[in-house]
Protein backbone atom coordinates (compact mmCIF):
# COMPACT_ATOMS: atom_id res chain seq x y z
CA UNK A 1 0.00 0.00 0.00
CA UNK A 2 3.29 2.33 -0.07
CA UNK A 3 3.11 5.13 -2.47
CA UNK A 4 5.27 4.65 -5.77
CA UNK A 5 7.55 7.83 -6.24
CA UNK A 6 6.55 8.50 -9.15
CA UNK A 7 2.37 8.42 -8.25
CA UNK A 8 1.20 11.95 -8.44
CA UNK A 9 0.14 13.87 -5.18
CA UNK A 10 -3.59 14.05 -4.79
CA UNK A 11 -5.26 16.12 -2.79
CA UNK A 12 -6.92 14.90 0.28
CA UNK A 13 -10.47 15.72 1.92
CA UNK A 14 -10.61 16.37 5.07
CA UNK A 15 -12.95 17.27 8.50
CA UNK A 16 -11.88 20.10 10.71
CA UNK A 17 -13.90 21.40 13.64
CA UNK A 18 -13.30 25.09 14.87
CA UNK A 19 -14.58 26.22 17.86
CA UNK A 20 -13.81 28.98 20.86
CA UNK A 21 -15.20 26.63 23.81
CA UNK A 22 -12.73 23.57 22.08
CA UNK A 23 -9.25 22.21 20.81
CA UNK A 24 -9.49 22.69 17.07
CA UNK A 25 -9.73 18.75 15.50
CA UNK A 26 -8.62 17.72 12.11
CA UNK A 27 -9.17 14.73 10.46
CA UNK A 28 -7.29 14.00 7.14
CA UNK A 29 -8.64 11.47 4.98
CA UNK A 30 -6.35 8.79 5.34
CA UNK A 31 -7.95 7.55 1.57
CA UNK A 32 -10.21 9.65 -0.39
CA UNK A 33 -14.01 7.73 -0.53
CA UNK A 34 -14.04 5.86 -3.62
CA UNK A 35 -18.09 7.63 -4.04
CA UNK A 36 -20.06 10.22 -2.47
CA UNK A 37 -23.57 10.35 -2.31
CA UNK A 38 -25.45 14.02 -2.43
CA UNK A 39 -29.28 14.45 -2.30
CA UNK A 40 -29.88 17.53 -2.43
CA UNK A 41 -33.81 19.54 -2.18
CA UNK A 42 -34.93 22.93 -3.40
CA UNK A 43 -36.00 25.06 -0.22
CA UNK A 44 -39.15 26.40 -1.44
CA UNK A 45 -40.50 29.89 -0.27
CA UNK A 46 -44.07 30.24 1.21
CA UNK A 47 -46.64 31.43 -0.34
CA UNK A 48 -48.92 33.96 1.16
CA UNK A 49 -51.79 32.06 -1.76
CA UNK A 50 -54.23 29.88 -2.04
CA UNK A 51 -54.79 27.28 -3.75
CA UNK A 52 -58.65 27.54 -5.08
CA UNK A 53 -59.21 23.70 -5.88
CA UNK A 54 -57.09 22.01 -2.89
CA UNK A 55 -57.46 24.57 -0.53
CA UNK A 56 -54.26 24.55 0.75
CA UNK A 57 -51.12 27.22 0.52
CA UNK A 58 -50.30 27.47 -3.20
CA UNK A 59 -46.37 26.71 -3.94
CA UNK A 60 -44.18 29.70 -5.00
CA UNK A 61 -41.97 29.22 -7.49
CA UNK A 62 -38.81 31.39 -5.40
CA UNK A 63 -36.58 29.70 -3.73
CA UNK A 64 -36.32 30.39 -0.03
CA UNK A 65 -32.05 29.76 0.41
CA UNK A 66 -29.55 27.06 -1.18
CA UNK A 67 -31.18 23.62 -1.33
CA UNK A 68 -31.38 21.40 1.53
CA UNK A 69 -28.43 19.10 0.80
CA UNK A 70 -27.19 15.65 2.35
CA UNK A 71 -23.50 14.16 1.93
CA UNK A 72 -22.83 10.33 2.82
CA UNK A 73 -19.86 8.82 1.85
CA UNK A 74 -17.16 5.74 3.91
CA UNK A 75 -14.00 6.29 4.77
CA UNK A 76 -11.31 3.33 5.03
CA UNK A 77 -8.68 3.59 7.97
CA UNK A 78 -5.94 0.95 7.69
CA UNK A 79 -2.97 1.26 10.03
CA UNK A 80 -0.57 -1.72 7.84
CA UNK A 81 1.44 0.57 6.77
CA UNK A 82 2.50 1.53 10.05
CA UNK A 83 2.34 -1.87 11.07
CA UNK A 84 5.01 -2.68 8.37
CA UNK A 85 7.59 -0.09 9.40
CA UNK A 86 6.82 -0.53 13.14
CA UNK A 87 5.42 2.55 13.67
CA UNK A 88 5.10 3.03 17.25
CA UNK A 89 1.28 4.65 17.38
CA UNK A 90 0.14 1.81 14.86
CA UNK A 91 1.60 -0.77 16.63
CA UNK A 92 0.30 0.29 20.03
CA UNK A 93 -2.90 1.75 19.24
CA UNK A 94 -3.73 0.34 16.08
CA UNK A 95 -6.48 3.02 14.26
CA UNK A 96 -7.69 4.37 17.14
CA UNK A 97 -6.11 8.02 17.17
CA UNK A 98 -8.07 8.34 13.73
CA UNK A 99 -11.35 7.18 15.14
CA UNK A 100 -11.13 9.03 18.03
CA UNK A 101 -10.45 11.97 16.30
CA UNK A 102 -13.69 11.40 14.34
CA UNK A 103 -15.44 10.64 17.39
CA UNK A 104 -14.34 14.05 18.51
CA UNK A 105 -16.22 15.78 15.92
CA UNK A 106 -19.61 14.92 17.26
CA UNK A 107 -18.59 14.94 21.00
CA UNK A 108 -18.15 17.77 23.50
CA UNK A 109 -14.54 19.05 24.68
CA UNK A 110 -13.58 17.87 28.37
CA UNK A 111 -12.61 21.95 28.57
CA UNK A 112 -15.83 22.98 26.73
CA UNK A 113 -18.12 21.52 28.68
CA UNK A 114 -16.27 22.23 32.51
CA UNK A 115 -16.55 26.09 31.33
CA UNK A 116 -19.86 25.70 29.88
CA UNK A 117 -20.92 24.15 33.63
CA UNK A 118 -19.53 26.43 35.54
CA UNK A 119 -20.61 29.80 33.61
CA UNK A 120 -24.46 27.25 34.57
CA UNK A 121 -23.68 27.19 38.58
CA UNK A 122 -22.51 30.86 38.28
CA UNK A 123 -25.94 31.62 36.76
CA UNK A 124 -24.26 33.34 33.54
CA UNK A 125 -25.74 31.44 31.20
CA UNK A 126 -29.26 28.78 32.08
CA UNK A 127 -29.37 25.38 31.83
CA UNK A 128 -29.36 24.40 28.52
CA UNK A 129 -27.55 21.41 26.11
CA UNK A 130 -24.97 22.39 24.03
CA UNK A 131 -25.42 23.09 20.59
CA UNK A 132 -23.42 19.93 18.80
CA UNK A 133 -20.04 21.35 17.02
CA UNK A 134 -20.05 22.81 13.63
CA UNK A 135 -17.32 21.27 10.99
CA UNK A 136 -16.37 22.18 7.92
CA UNK A 137 -15.79 19.64 4.88
CA UNK A 138 -13.06 19.69 2.44
CA UNK A 139 -13.73 18.26 -1.15
CA UNK A 140 -11.12 20.14 -3.05
CA UNK A 141 -10.28 23.56 -3.30
CA UNK A 142 -13.87 23.97 -5.07
CA UNK A 143 -16.10 22.90 -2.26
CA UNK A 144 -15.60 23.98 1.33
CA UNK A 145 -18.67 23.13 3.14
CA UNK A 146 -20.12 24.12 6.61
CA UNK A 147 -21.33 20.44 7.31
CA UNK A 148 -23.62 18.97 10.61
CA UNK A 149 -22.48 15.13 11.28
CA UNK A 150 -25.76 13.48 11.77
CA UNK A 151 -23.99 10.10 12.28
CA UNK A 152 -20.67 7.89 12.11
CA UNK A 153 -21.64 4.31 11.81
CA UNK A 154 -18.07 2.28 12.59
CA UNK A 155 -17.34 -1.04 11.31
CA UNK A 156 -14.13 -2.56 12.69
CA UNK A 157 -13.08 -5.09 11.03
CA UNK A 158 -9.32 -6.74 12.37
CA UNK A 159 -7.87 -6.60 15.78
CA UNK A 160 -4.24 -6.92 17.63
CA UNK A 161 -3.79 -9.08 20.48
CA UNK A 162 -4.74 -6.39 22.51
CA UNK A 163 -8.08 -5.90 20.88
CA UNK A 164 -6.89 -2.22 19.03
CA UNK A 165 -8.44 -2.42 15.65
CA UNK A 166 -6.12 -2.02 12.80
CA UNK A 167 -8.56 -2.00 9.90
CA UNK A 168 -12.14 -0.28 10.13
CA UNK A 169 -14.91 1.54 7.42
CA UNK A 170 -16.70 4.58 9.01
CA UNK A 171 -20.32 5.85 6.89
CA UNK A 172 -20.28 9.40 7.44
CA UNK A 173 -23.59 11.02 7.01
CA UNK A 174 -23.57 15.25 6.93
CA UNK A 175 -25.85 17.67 6.64
CA UNK A 176 -24.84 20.53 4.90
CA UNK A 177 -25.65 24.36 6.38
CA UNK A 178 -26.76 27.30 4.83
CA UNK A 179 -26.28 30.93 5.48
CA UNK A 180 -29.10 30.93 8.71
CA UNK A 181 -27.36 28.20 10.36
CA UNK A 182 -23.89 29.33 10.57
CA UNK A 183 -25.17 33.17 10.98
CA UNK A 184 -24.37 32.85 14.67
CA UNK A 185 -20.79 30.18 14.33
CA UNK A 186 -18.04 32.44 13.43
CA UNK A 187 -16.01 33.83 10.55
CA UNK A 188 -15.16 30.42 9.72
CA UNK A 189 -18.24 28.98 8.77
CA UNK A 190 -19.69 32.11 6.69
CA UNK A 191 -16.79 32.28 4.65
CA UNK A 192 -16.96 28.88 3.62
CA UNK A 193 -20.80 29.31 3.09
CA UNK A 194 -19.57 32.40 0.63
CA UNK A 195 -17.04 31.11 -0.75
CA UNK A 196 -18.64 27.74 -2.20
CA UNK A 197 -22.02 29.55 -3.40
CA UNK A 198 -19.49 31.72 -5.63
CA UNK A 199 -17.72 28.86 -6.66
CA UNK A 200 -20.80 27.23 -7.61
CA UNK A 201 -21.83 30.08 -9.59
CA UNK A 202 -18.84 30.51 -11.62
CA UNK A 203 -18.40 26.65 -12.02
CA UNK A 204 -22.54 27.01 -13.57
CA UNK A 205 -21.67 29.81 -16.02
CA UNK A 206 -18.45 27.31 -17.35
CA UNK A 207 -21.39 24.94 -17.61
CA UNK A 208 -23.75 27.58 -19.62
CA UNK A 209 -20.94 28.99 -22.00
CA UNK A 210 -19.64 25.41 -23.02
CA UNK A 211 -22.98 24.32 -23.44
CA UNK A 212 -23.98 27.73 -25.46
CA UNK A 213 -21.02 26.97 -27.43
CA UNK A 214 -22.55 23.86 -28.46
CA UNK A 215 -25.66 24.30 -29.65
CA UNK A 216 -24.09 27.44 -31.74
CA UNK A 217 -21.87 24.86 -33.21
CA UNK A 218 -25.07 22.38 -33.83
CA UNK A 219 -26.82 24.94 -35.50
CA UNK A 220 -24.64 25.84 -37.82
CA UNK A 221 -24.18 22.10 -38.68
CA UNK A 222 -27.67 21.67 -39.00
CA UNK A 223 -27.88 24.60 -41.20
CA UNK A 224 -24.46 23.87 -43.84
CA UNK A 225 -26.33 20.93 -44.93
CA UNK A 226 -29.16 22.95 -46.33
Amino acid sequence: MTSSPVTPLILKGALVSIGLSRVPTLVLFQYNPESITRNLMPRRAMSKGWDAESGNPAESLGFAGPPYETISFTLVLDATDGLEVKNKVAVTTGILPGLSALEMLISPSKAGSLATEGLKKAGVISAVPDSPPLTLLFLGPARVLPVRIDSLAVTEEAFDPNLNPFRASVAVSLTVLGPDDVEDSGLPYLWAVNYSTVVKEALALVATGQAAGRIDSTIQEAISRF
